[in-house]
């Protein structure tokens, strides 16, 4: 399969600081991008145990998003649009912003986007846990949000409502056993209930899968949450006949 054609909901790529006008434009950058997403704290080479001397390497931060959907690099492309907007051409040098290598050896356009196969280990790697001769974090932050330049040596930066053990739930279950698993947890009885649900929770990823194969929801996932209506009208139906016969007859 070529590079071009692999699917994936979990991509990542690097960034390098000496490209932006600081850490917290970068930041309000990517939150604009309005994707799930953590940005590793800034990684530093020349601090590495194992670093070897006639290798020169940048600094750098790794950014890992995520999708409701599958994505292929060409889709990544277009979103991230770089270097083409003029937001990006007044605030950021995309020559440098980006990982200049290819599959090919060539330039590229694009960074250099990774998928990731297990959200669990790159948030591990974000701070290097697995790699004790690489750059060590300790007492690394988890934010939601940035206050100072500061921040980006120690702090793992979530963005727009990324939730590791939510993510890596999602990614390794199917959304079949996804809906049977809500369905249990909170005793939805109506397919109306657990819309509601996921509209509020903001679930987009399950809303979409059903009203795209409602007629399989209906038919073979979940059909007690759509029979449960009708059953409940014709229950109704009959209690309000036999008030109106009683009260026909005193």
């Amino acid at each position: 399969m070529k590079v071009q054609d692999i699917k994936g909901r979990v991509w990542a790529f690097v960034l390098y600081p000496d490209s932006c006008l600081d850490y917290l434009d970068m930041i309000k950058y990517l939150e604009r991008l309005r994707l799930p997403m953590a940005i590793s704290p800034l990684h530093q080479p020349s601090k590495n145990k194992d670093k070897d001397e006639n290798e020169e390497k940048k600094d750098h931060f790794h950014v890992m998003m995520y999708f409701d959907g599958q994505k292929q690099i060409k889709d990544l492309q277009k979103l991230m649009d770089f270097g083409t907007s003029q937001f990006n051409r007044q605030y950021y040098n995309w020559d440098l912003l980006v990982d200049k290598k290819n599959i090919n050896g060539k330039k590229a356009k694009y960074p250099h986007f990774i998928k990731v196969n297990s959200i669990s280990c790159y948030f591990r790697y974000l701070i290097h846990l697995d790699q004790p001769k690489k750059q060590q974090f300790k007492g690394y932050k988890l934010n939601n949000f940035v206050s100072d330049d500061l921040e980006k040596y120690n702090t793992i930066v979530l963005l727009n409502g990324f939730n590791e053990k939510d993510y890596l739930y999602r990614c390794s279950t199917s959304p079949q056993e996804q809906l049977i698993d809500l369905v249990e947890e909170y005793s939805f009885n109506t397919i109306n209930e657990l819309m509601r649900y996921l509209i509020k929770s903001k679930n987009h990823f399950l809303e979409n899968y059903i009203s795209k194969n409602m007629f399989y929801v209906k038919s073979f996932l979940l059909p007690d949450l759509f029979t449960f209506n009708s059953e409940v009208k014709e229950k109704t139906y009959k209690i309000n006949k036999d008030l109106e016969k009683s009260l026909t007859t005193t």
